[in-house]
């Protein structure tokens, strides 16, 4: 499959540039049963590591893969009648626990994904709040829909910040 890609020189409402795809993502669909422990998962990381080797494939191990594992809270958020996910919207909310306690800022995501790169690098993802946020524009790699093997490319356009900069 042939791709092109082609950003316009136009900018945003305030003249500042389109923002530009940083980095491409790839993802893959893993059901949950077979990481049962610690173990089973970093057999994985093995296994996927010497299978890249194997296919000529980079590999880089994460510098957090020998330590403990990390939990999570992801809340997807949403109108009554799911107007954002309609409108190709994404917004959550994530929390970070350590020994089953909440630590840390909670992390809000709103992320803008689209199959054509114009239209997604369009959205001004810039939010209106006075604290820190960063922007992110990458082409995702992810499964077909429908049927198994081959794959879709979206563009995501997200924001990304802190929970308390936004409630200021």
């Amino acid at each position: 499959m042939k791709h092109t890609r082609h950003v316009p020189a136009a900018g945003y409402a305030d003249g500042a540039a389109l923002d530009r795809i940083t980095y491409l993502e790839a993802k893959l669909i893993l059901k949950s049963e077979p990481f049962t422990s610690v173990r089973s998962f970093r057999d994985f990381g093995r296994v996927v590591k010497k299978t890249a080797r194997a296919s000529g494939v980079g590999f880089t191990e994460d510098d957090a893969a020998g330590q403990r594992p990390r939990i999570r809270e992801i809340v997807f958020l949403d109108t009554p009648d799911f107007a954002l996910y309609r409108n190709a919207f994404i917004l959550r909310r994530r929390v970070s626990y350590e020994d089953g306690f909440p630590v840390g800022d909670p992390e809000i995501v709103c992320k803008f994904r689209h199959p054509v790169e114009e239209t997604a690098a369009a959205v001004d993802m810039r939010p209106f709040i006075a604290g820190k946020y960063r922007i992110k524009f990458k082409a995702e790699v992810l499964p077909l829909k429908d049927r198994v093997g081959g794959y879709r490319l979206l563009y995501s356009h997200n924001c990304q910040f802190g929970l308390s900069p936004a409630m200021s």
